[in-house]
């Protein structure tokens, strides 16, 4: 008894030794070599595997064998995937019968490349989201740590695990965008995946999440998240390509930093549905350029760059409308002002409203000659809709500025952003002549009334005088205008010291061109102006104005100094944008003509120079016939004549480009030895020592306006057509 007790406990202690040595140290054996690749390619036979000495070891605690082969790899259509780790257990049970059934799997791969790993996948399951999924990765490597467990049938459990990591992967979507340089972590389970730590760029802007996770419901994927960039300088370049918006091509330099979440529904087909962003956006700088910033009747621009610094905005996408908060400064020619807005979009219609404290920057409207100076605070609202493709409602335009308000309702413009119709304009502003202005203009069904006690033309009539566009300014403003207005104006200031009063009368418009403007008034003098266009049925304009006092309007052209009295005639013609005008002034007196000037003294005639720097040359009567298409005037004949001198002129002005005048100019007392039927005229011409003997001048004038070049050659024997033209007025006048 005593040595079977001994035989035992041996028996005990050998098999005790054995199970230590199994479960600590384990043994190499290849005998499960052939038997692996058995299994794999009966699961696969394009699936070769390559597998070094295999480890076992005993579990006593669970009973089971474990198996383990290190650096073992596969092998399909000359792809390799390399792994570093194998093992699996198998029941104590299972193995004494030879039954090698595996419990579980444990593989831990590798850096293998993404595309050999779908690949391998394709193999075992080969649908179309895996072969998508293929097309679009480029490169990238892949990491794979795998736990899977398996029942009595040899199924896998839906209990299984894998993490892993995703290092320099390359993706190119759909849309030909690319995402590059994409890191992360992830872990996969029955129906849910998370990644984390994720980095990646597109087209060079680098984004970053701490967590994205997506879990399978039925047939749609949920996927939810952040993701977010740091202070960093943006690429235009690189926004240009994801949002094609035009607007982008004047950006210019973008830095911000965002803190986003997300998530929506992605189903079957890779189409995005309830989808839900917040956002923090710290908006650091972005800078607009534009041409028409430059050209803006508010700021002065000259760069036409405007700065948007540090600004703060909250954005929220849900249900497919977009809200869309901020505040921040902006900037024009380094002065910062700051400004509060909010935007909803929803099914096409955009609502927005900004309120803006404007208090360093001054405001400048040229037209109605006012300005706001800097350091004094003005306030500055605007709210209304925007459809997209379609029309924009300004329900609301406010600045107000001390007692100066200015105030649009119901402005409607259409998607070029022409007016389409306006409710009402209500203003009250002192200008730069310290003149307070009162103009209210009304809708009334389809026209408007104009009414004003006292406003202030004065820059606004010069601009139109002085305008080089030969279009209609309405079809760069309007739509397509049909109305009349009717205008009552108590006081119209036409110059510092001119104005009209009860200027009264109407226009009619039709495709956005006056078809008829009646006015009639009178100065504070009582002289007579009165100003009429009619479009006969032959569809020319005939435009008419007379007024008993040129001064005001003589004065606009600041290359006349010194003109006084006169009453002016106008006359014109147009049709097919060509127009053929006469302008007639009588009995007017100028001081001061530069040009003639310089042709009196170039001439040698120093005494008629000296009665323009005295009280001025006086002339009987001016007439100038000439025609208009385009920018080009083409003078057919100017005619001047007075007691001390007449002029005959003709050329051409190109609008701020070219200057051509030709013409000859005469001393009476030249005129009295010609032309015995024009009345003696005294003494108060050029005197006999001073010209005497000479009939008169011929002169060109050219050049670029600002650079005008003047030659004058004495002739002693007048042109037939001057003489012609002074008999003519001679005559007239008798």
């Amino acid at each position: 008894m005593k040595f079977l007790g001994k035989i035992i406990i041996f028996i005990f202690l050998l098999l005790f030794s054995i199970g230590i040595y199994l479960s600590f140290i384990g043994l190499e054996t290849k005998r499960f070599n052939d038997l692996i690749v058995k299994n794999i390619n009966n699961i696969n036979p394009k699936i070769n595997s390559k597998i070094n000495k295999v480890k076992i070891h005993l579990d006593l605690t669970s009973l089971s064998v474990k198996v383990k082969t290190k650096k073992p790899r596969i092998e399909f259509d000359g792809k390799q995937i390399l792994l570093e780790e194998v093992r699996t257990s198998i029941p104590i049970i299972h193995f004494i019968k030879n039954n090698f059934l595996f419990n579980n799997i444990y593989i831990l791969t590798k850096e293998n490349s993404i595309k050999n790993t779908l690949e391998l996948i394709r193999e075992f399951e080969n649908n179309p989201k895996i072969f998508l999924l293929n097309k679009l990765i480029k490169r990238g490597n892949i990491v794979i740590e795998a736990n899977l467990n398996f029942n009595d049938s040899g199924n896998i459990i839906q209990d299984y695990v894998f993490n892993g990591k995703i290092k320099d992967g390359e993706i190119k979507l759909l849309n030909n965008q690319s995402l590059k340089n994409i890191n992360f972590k992830f872990n996969v389970q029955h129906n849910k995946y998370k990644l984390k730590d994720i980095k990646l760029n597109i087209n060079n802007l680098k984004l970053f999440s701490n967590n994205i996770n997506v879990e399978n419901k039925k047939s749609n994927f949920y996927v939810s998240g952040d993701f977010k960039n740091e202070e960093d300088e943006i690429k235009v370049s690189s926004l240009k390509n994801i949002f094609k918006n035009s607007i982008l091509s004047n950006i210019k330099d973008v830095k911000l930093i965002s803190d986003n979440n997300f998530s929506f529904y992605l189903n079957n087909k890779f189409k995005i549905k309830n989808l839900s962003i917040k956002s923090e956006i710290e908006l650091i700088n972005l800078s607009y350029i534009s041409e028409q910033f430059k050209k803006n009747q508010v700021f002065e621009n000259e760069d036409g760059r405007i700065d948007f610094v540090k600004h703060k905005i909250k954005v929220s996408y849900e249900n497919e409308k977009i809200l869309f908060n901020g505040k921040g400064g902006v900037s024009v020619n380094k002065i910062t002002d700051n400004v509060n807005y909010n935007f909803i979009s929803a099914k096409k219609v955009l609502t927005f409203n900004m309120e803006a404290d404007i208090e360093n920057l001054p405001i400048k409207i040229n037209f109605l000659d006012y300005q706001k100076p800097k350091n004094q605070k003005a306030t500055f609202k605007i709210n209304g809709t925007h459809q997209t493709g379609n029309q924009t409602r300004i329900k609301n335009i406010i600045l107000n500025h001390n007692d100066n308000y200015f105030k649009l309702d119901d402005l409607y413009l259409n998607k070029n952003f022409l007016i389409k119709k306006i409710k009402s304009l209500d203003l009250k502003f002192k200008n730069a002549n310290d003149h307070t202005n009162y103009f209210l203009l009304k809708k009334n069904k389809k026209n408007y009334t104009i009414s004003s006690t006292s406003f202030d033309a004065t820059n606004l009539i010069e601009r139109i005088l002085t305008s080089d566009s030969s279009e209609s300014s309405f079809d760069k403003i309007f739509e397509n205008f049909n109305s009349r207005i009717d205008f009552k104006i108590e006081k119209l200031n036409v110059d510092e010291s001119s104005f009209l009063k009860k200027f009264d009368g109407y226009m009619i418009f039709k495709n956005n061109d006056i078809y008829s403007f009646i006015v009639k008034s009178k100065f504070e003098n009582n002289k007579i102006f009165n100003f009429t266009i009619k479009t006969d049925e032959n569809n020319q304009k005939i435009t008419t104005l007379f007024t008993g006092n040129a001064v005001p309007l003589v004065n606009k052209y600041k290359f006349i100094k010194g003109f006084s009295d006169g009453s002016l005639d106008f006359y014109s013609v147009k049709k097919d944008k060509k127009s053929l005008s006469t302008l007639k002034i009588y009995d007017f007196k100028l001081k001061e003509l530069p040009a003639l000037t310089k042709l009196l003294t170039l001439a040698s005639l120093q005494g008629i120079a000296d009665l323009l720097s005295g009280e001025g040359i006086s002339f009987n009567e001016f007439e100038m016939k000439f025609s208009n298409e385009g920018t080009l005037m083409t003078i057919e004949e100017i005619y001047a004549i007075g007691p001390a001198i007449s002029i005959l002129m003709s050329g051409y002005v190109e609008s701020k480009k070219l200057i051509s005048l030709k013409g000859t100019l005469v001393p009476a007392t030249t005129l009295n030895k010609v032309i015995g039927s024009i009345p003696l005229l005294g003494n108060i011409l050029v005197g006999r020592k001073t010209g005497e003997g000479v009939f008169g001048v011929s002169f060109k004038i050219k050049g670029p306006p600002k650079n005008l070049k003047t030659t004058v050659n004495p002739i002693k024997t007048l042109t037939p057509r001057f003489i012609t033209r002074t008999l003519e007025k001679v005559k007239k006048k008798n």
